[in-house]
């Protein structure tokens, strides 16, 4: 759109696969071309992370790995935010930052798990513009009976950690 002196560029319907590098290109007849590149990108919080659950195979006696795939990051990088702790005792809770490097899933170890304890845990992704919604998980520590067990509560995990046996198992 053009007024008197001034022209306007609106873009409209700008879906993720338009984002990117564009060229725009202006002459007016008088003096010499104006270039200038444009970079269409979005600005928002990130989206939640997806597909978000314990690796089964990767349990042990006092460590869990947790894997998510990231969300969309609409615009600015990502760090996600995994706070975890003692169902009960919010006073000794753990908060660990994980950078996003635009890989596809992400992995997380939870380390110095005691066994037969019950853990809450959440996941946050944060970029400059804010914070996505709270993922809670509940983890709950290794049983004398070695058994595994995996729960999906809606976005979150239930697992029980292997209690190795002092047998030779490992």
């Amino acid at each position: 759109m053009t007024q008197g002196l001034s022209s306007f560029l609106t873009i409209t319907d700008v879906k993720i696969e338009d984002y990117g590098m564009y060229k725009l290109s202006v002459y007016n007849g008088i003096g010499s071309r104006f270039a200038e590149w444009l970079h269409v990108k979005p600005i928002g919080k990130p989206d939640s992370p997806t597909d978000y659950h314990v690796i089964q195979e990767e349990i042990s006696e006092t460590s869990a790995v947790l894997t998510w795939a990231p969300g969309f990051d609409n615009g600015s990088s990502q760090t996600f935010y995994i706070t975890y702790g003692k169902k009960g005792d919010s006073s000794g809770r753990i908060t660990k930052s994980v950078e996003h490097k635009y890989e596809g899933k992400i992995n997380y170890t939870l380390r110095n798990l005691e066994t037969e304890t019950e853990y809450i845990a959440s996941i946050n992704a944060y970029n400059v513009e804010g914070k996505q919604a709270v993922f809670p998980v509940a983890l709950i520590g290794g049983s004398s009976g070695g058994g595994i067990a995996t729960v999906l509560v809606i976005i979150g995990v239930i697992f029980i950690v292997k209690k190795i046996r002092t047998s030779g198992k490992r």
